[in-house]
């Protein structure tokens, strides 16, 4: 695969899904945003898959947050334009 069609792209959506289920409850975007330090403006854009750069003190709080690694958070689409 030509690396250079391949796009970074998160999964916050599917990884805060999952942790929710772990958890039996759900997540507002208020308590992610206590538990993170990161408005709740960008972790809309972060979920709805619109998020451009990925800082790597966003990473590391979203992983610390929802208990995931790096790769569950950030994969690289084969499929991008």
């Amino acid at each position: 695969m030509d690396q250079e069609k391949r796009k970074a792209r998160n999964q916050l959506f599917e990884v805060w899904k999952r942790r929710e289920a772990e958890l039996g409850r759900r997540i507002t975007y208020k308590e992610a945003s206590e538990g993170t330090g990161i408005s709740a403006a960008t972790l809309s854009r972060w979920s709805t898959g619109q998020a451009e750069r990925f800082d790597a003190i966003t990473i590391q709080a979203l992983c610390e947050f929802f208990e995931c690694e790096v790769g569950d958070l950030i994969v690289l689409d084969d499929s991008a334009p």
